[in-house]
């Protein structure tokens, strides 16, 4: 579970679920959000539930693919591993070779 200490109407959150065993992957899978925050002195409780299939057809991947968040999202990504888990600029332009092939 996560905690978000601050929301506002400007907020914008990314998660990212990456399987690194194929046999991690089945049929479909299920996330679900749940928010609480105060609204007017008044505790909301909010639950969002998506299913999705998994699927290695490309063509449907691509319908619903938003090229520019996923470009801003290897953007911030590369910029926290700049600073917190990559020890050489080199190690990064790799990974992010790697990744950019990957999502290609």
């Amino acid at each position: 579970m996560w905690k978000v200490g601050c929301l506002s109407e400007s907020s914008t959150f990314t998660f990212v679920y990456e399987t690194y065993e194929p046999s991690a992957k089945k049929e479909s899978y299920i996330i679900q959000f749940e928010v609480r925050y105060r609204h007017r002195n008044q505790m909301i409780h909010r639950v969002t539930t998506v299913k999705r299939d998994w699927t290695e057809n490309i063509r449907l991947l691509a319908v619903n693919f938003d090229q520019e968040a996923a470009v801003v999202l290897l953007q911030k990504l590369s910029v926290f591993k700049f600073f917190s888990e990559v020890d050489s600029r080199d190690r990064l332009r790799q990974w992010l070779d790697h990744s950019l092939i990957k999502w290609a």
